[in-house]
């Protein structure tokens, strides 16, 4: 391993697998108990929930589980729960979520199942890429990169600068990398570690930098040091 990553183009296949490895040391330590997080866990009830976590702590979902998971199973049950979700959307602070989560749950409904595709996916109502992703990832099993501006964050800093102002363009420019890491090993837990590493430990505004188990090989701690 080189003393830590300068860029993104200098960081090789081998450098990506440590990244890897070491996220799901990192996840299977210290990753959060989060009742969503199965590979057996029901692909509606996954979409609904990370509609639920878009601009939400984890730990507000969390506390609603029980009736998450009793009502947003199916679309059928889904669209029973329209007072109760529009409250809850509420109570979460955005309330257009309910909307959404709707009307994913009728046009699944339409279609007989829900989508196994990127493209068929982010053809839904207020599914954007990492929603369409992360139900790829977590309920079906497939790794086509994993990223959000949280995951964005962490891995410019790691790996080095995107030079991308714009957050979106920041997210597409980490994707691939993310697919690379994931090969790793479970593409779940080491998606789960970035998640938790980012909310954990590597936040935005204060960095825990000395308490990072990848502070070594990290360039922006190198730069802070």
């Amino acid at each position: 391993m080189p003393d830590r990553f300068v860029s993104h183009a200098s960081a090789t296949e081998g450098d990506l697998r440590w990244l890897g490895s070491r996220l799901e040391c990192f996840y299977a330590r210290s990753g959060r108990d989060l009742p969503w997080r199965s590979a057996s866990l029901n692909p509606c009830l996954l979409l609904n929930t990370e509609v639920l976590l878009q601009r939400t702590r984890a730990e507000d979902v969390a506390k609603n589980w029980q009736w998450i998971a009793d009502n947003l199973a199916s679309p059928d049950s889904t669209l029973e729960s329209g007072v109760q979700l529009s409250r809850l959307c509420r109570s979460l602070g955005l309330a257009k979520r309910a909307e959404w989560i709707l009307a994913i749950a009728a046009q699944v409904l339409q279609l007989g199942m829900l989508p196994n595709a990127l493209d068929e996916l982010l053809s839904l109502p207020g599914v954007g890429q990492y929603c369409a992703r992360a139900t790829l990832a977590f309920s079906y099993g497939s790794n086509q990169g994993l990223v959000d501006c949280n995951v964005a964050r962490v891995l410019e800093r790691f790996i080095g600068s995107s030079r991308h102002a714009d957050p979106r363009q920041q997210v597409k420019h980490w994707l691939p990398i993310s697919e690379q890491i994931a090969r790793a090993g479970d593409h779940r837990s080491i998606f789960w570690g970035m998640i938790d590493l980012a909310a954990l430990v590597c936040t935005r505004r204060v960095p825990r930098c000395a308490d990072c188990s990848l502070a070594s090989h990290c360039a922006f701690a190198s730069e802070s040091a």
